[in-house]
């Protein structure tokens, strides 16, 4: 936990996979106040035309990026916002997708309901994004 998901139709090298993973996690890292370090990226890439949005003229569907980020529970609606933001920013630009083609959906987690390393997830707290603990 974090887990961020970027589920595509466009092309994603395993250049940009390492790039924009990367970039994810740092992005995630400072907008939540944690480290990087904890943050797991994957992508679902879809064929052409496979995930869209029947926003169109007539319903026709319309090309769309989806990122799913499952987060620990307990930071303010300010802070989702802007995670949100960077993140639509960050992929609109890497994936050439333009801002209104890329959709956010984040979904809290209770510490208790998430398990890695080997044991349940701390609770999040503020100091954890202090220098001293990245």
């Amino acid at each position: 936990m974090p887990f961020v998901q970027v589920h595509t139709a466009r092309p994603v090298s395993p250049e940009l996979q390492r790039t924009l993973g990367a970039a994810l996690a740092r992005l995630y890292g400072e907008r939540m106040q944690t480290t990087h370090r904890i943050v797991n990226v994957g992508f679902l890439q879809y064929a052409a035309g496979a995930l869209a949005r029947y926003d169109e003229t007539g319903d026709a569907p319309r090309e769309m990026t989806v990122v799913t980020c499952d987060v620990r529970a307990g930071r303010p609606p300010e802070t989702l916002e802007a995670l949100g933001r960077a993140i639509t920013s960050l992929c609109s630009r890497e994936l050439s997708v333009p801002d209104a083609r890329v959709a956010v959906y984040i979904t809290e987690h209770a510490a208790h309901h998430i398990y890695r390393d080997g044991g349940r997830a701390p609770e999040w707290s503020p100091e954890e994004g202090s220098p001293r603990l990245r």
